[in-house]
């Protein structure tokens, strides 16, 4: 295991310091460009590389260990949302590193990136829906307390579905103006030949 996390210390400090190259030796010239920059998208590939180690390495199983005493137990529907955020986010890992060797962003690119936050929305939405949460176990706290706080923690998913809702629609919206921005292409003024 200490292998793997090894070369993903070495994928992740090589994708940052691509951007601080990318960063240095295009600037500004990016932005003249019809789609402008994407410049913050090495440090993205390099954050979903490591949530996506970590994703694999502690939520694959239903029962979770978080803490030395806190075990929760999820649902079977589970390993839906597993491999669901799981590929969102290998994707989204695909795309910024689309974007580090071509950084600056094209109508296919941002449509892509609308068609994961969707999926990735709906499937967050979907999540504060199914009641995930099956049980957990705390040292100190009696099992009966500890289904009534099961039951509150899905209450509290459940009210939170219509700003979760909101938030995908704002973040769709914002994709939606990125590929309409590509699309109209910039308007450059040059000066009158008189």
């Amino acid at each position: 295991m200490k292998v793997n996390r090894l070369r993903v210390l070495i994928v992740a400090l090589s994708l940052l310091l691509a951007d601080r190259f990318q960063a240095q030796t295009i600037g500004q010239a990016m932005s003249n460009l019809p789609g402008g920059a994407a410049t913050s998208d090495s440090r993205t590939a390099a954050f979903n590389v490591a949530a996506c180690v970590w994703w694999v390495a502690k939520m694959r199983s239903p029962v979770t260990l978080l803490f030395l005493d806190l075990h929760i137990s999820l649902a079977a529907v589970w390993s839906y949302f597993f491999w669901g955020f799981l590929l969102t986010a290998a994707l989204n890992t695909a795309l910024s590193a689309a974007n580090v060797m071509h950084p600056f962003w094209t109508q296919r690119k941002a449509t892509f990136r609308l068609l994961i936050d969707c999926a990735g929305g709906a499937l967050f939405c979907w999540l504060l829906k199914a009641n995930v949460v099956t049980s957990f176990s705390v040292t100190g706290v009696s099992p009966p307390r500890a289904v009534e706080i099961a039951a509150a923690i899905n209450s509290y998913f459940a009210q939170a579905l219509p700003y979760a809702i909101v938030f995908v629609i704002v973040i769709a919206l914002w994709n939606g103006y990125r590929i309409f921005r590509v699309k109209t292409p910039k308007m450059r003024l040059t000066p009158a030949i008189l």
